[in-house]
C-alpha cells in the first residue's frame, strides 16, 4: 500500500503520533524576537506556509534515496531567530546528507533545526533546507497539512517561476523571451521580476504594458495594473531587447497582488493619502502618507498615481524609485529599503512641474508583497 506522510503542526509540547498508513510532519517550536521566546504555530498573528518537493528519487539495490527540499514561509510580528522542524520517516530510514540545517534522528523521528549564525527571517520571508533520506520504502512521499488531526486551511497564493530564453543576438543587441509561470492556486494580479545585469547593459525595448526600473546591476520589470495577470497554471511571455555583451540572470520573481480571499493569510494593507501642500506657478508639492493597517510588513511596495498635463518630477523624498508614463507616476521602494511594518506610516514628499497644476493627483492603486 502506498505510504505517505502528513504535515502536522502542533503546539510547543506534542505527543508523537504515527497515523495509520501515513507519516507525520510537524513543527514543534519556533523562537521570535531577541529573547527567543517560543510561539506555537496557531498562535494569533503567527502563520506559516510550508512547501516541499522531491528533487530527486533514485532506486538502489539497498533502497530508495529521496532528496527533499522544504521551504517554510514565515508570517509573524517579529523576526524569527530559531526554528525546529520534526517529521517521521520509515523505521529503516537514515539521513545521508543535509544542507543549510542540522538534524537528529531518533526512533523514526527526524528533528531539523537551524545552524549557528542563522540570519533572522523577517515576516513574509522564507528559509529552505534540503535533506536526503534513504529507505526501503519505494513510495515515500509528502502528504497534507493537519493541526491535531484537523485539516489546516490552505494558504492560497500564487507561486511564480521565471525562465529566460536568449531568442536572438545581432551584433551588440540581444533579445530575450522571459516566461513567468504560476504554479500556485491564486491569480497573480501584479508581479515583479528582478534581473541581474552587468557590463554595458543598455535598455532598448520591452513588451507593452510592462513597467521597468533600471538600477546599477539590476533591471526590474513589473506588470501594469490589469495587464499580464497570471492565473494558476498559466504563464506570460515578456520580450526584452537590450544592448550589451553579457547575458542576464533572474534574481527573483514575486507576486505583488493576488485574488485570494483566504482569511487565514496575514497581509499588509497599505493606504495612501495625497495632500497638496503648495502650488507656485506650475510647481506643485504633495505630502503623501502611506499607512500599513495590516498584520504583515510590506517588504516591497508600489504606488501608482494618476497625473495629467506635461507632468515632470522634480524631486521625491526619501530616495525612492519612480517611473513616469503617460498620465501615470509609479513610485516604489528600492530593494531592502523603506519597509513599512504594521501600523507604521511612511511620508513621501513629491515635487513636480505640470501645466495642469490645478488638477489634483489621484491614487490608482497601492500594492505590496
Amino acid at each position: 500500500m502506498k505510504l505517505r506522510f502528513k504535515l502536522l503542526l502542533l503546539l510547543v509540547a506534542l505527543t508523537l503520533l504515527l497515523m495509520s498508513n501515513a507519516f507525520a510532519i510537524y513543527t514543534r517550536s519556533l523562537g521570535t524576537g531577541g529573547e527567543g521566546r517560543i510561539i506555537a504555530l496557531d498562535a494569533p498573528e503567527v502563520h506559516y506556509d510550508i512547501d516541499f518537493k522531491i528533487l530527486n528519487r533514485t532506486t538502489y539495490p539497498e533502497g530508495t534515496s529521496y532528496v527533499i527540499e522544504f521551504e517554510i514561509i514565515y508570517y509573524g510580528p517579529t523576526p524569527l531567530h530559531f526554528w525546529e522542524f520534526l517529521f517521521s520517516v520509515p523505521e529503516d530510514a537514515h539521513v545521508t546528507q543535509i544542507f543549510d540545517a542540522i538534524y537528529n534522528l531518533n526512533e523514526g523521528i527526524i528533528t531539523v533545526s537551524n545552524m549557528d549564525g542563522f540570519i533572522p527571517v523577517l515576516s513574509g520571508e522564507s528559509f529552505i533546507f534540503v535533506i536526503t533520506i534513504m529507505t526501503i520504502d519505494p513510495d515515500f512521499e509528502p502528504g497534507d497539512f493537519v493541526i491535531d488531526d484537523t485539516e489546516l486551511e490552505k494558504v492560497l497564493r500564487p507561486r511564480l517561476h521565471g525562465e529566460l530564453e536568449l531568442y536572438s543576438v545581432s551584433g551588440n543587441t540581444r533579445t530575450y523571451n522571459i516566461t513567468i509561470s504560476n504554479t500556485g492556486d491564486a491569480t497573480a494580479l501584479g508581479w515583479r521580476m528582478s534581473l541581474q545585469t552587468s557590463g554595458n547593459f543598455q535598455f532598448r525595448s520591452i513588451t507593452e504594458n510592462v513597467n521597468y526600473i533600471q538600477q546599477p546591476g539590476v533591471f526590474i520589470i513589473s506588470n501594469v495594473s490589469e495587464s499580464h495577470e497570471i492565473a494558476p497554471g498559466e504563464s506570460v511571455v515578456i520580450t526584452l531587447v537590450y544592448n550589451g555583451q553579457l547575458e542576464i540572470e533572474i534574481i527573483d520573481v514575486i507576486s505583488q497582488r493576488d485574488d485570494s480571499e483566504n482569511t487565514n493569510r496575514p497581509r499588509a494593507n497599505l493606504i495612501a493619502e495625497l495632500n497638496r501642500e503648495s502650488v507656485s506657478g506650475n510647481t506643485v508639492t504633495y505630502n503623501i502618507t502611506v499607512t500599513n493597517t495590516g498584520n504583515m510588513a510590506a517588504v516591497n511596495w508600489e504606488l501608482a498615481i494618476q497625473t495629467s498635463g506635461n507632468f515632470r518630477v522634480r524631486s521625491i523624498q526619501p530616495n525612492l524609485n519612480f517611473i513616469t508614463q503617460p498620465n501615470t507616476l509609479v513610485i516604489s521602494n528600492p530593494i531592502n529599503t523603506h519597509r513599512i511594518n504594521p501600523r507604521d506610516v511612511l511620508t513621501i514628499i513629491l515635487e513636480y512641474n505640470s501645466n495642469s497644476s490645478a488638477t489634483p493627483l489621484e491614487v490608482m492603486h497601492m500594492t505590496s508583497w
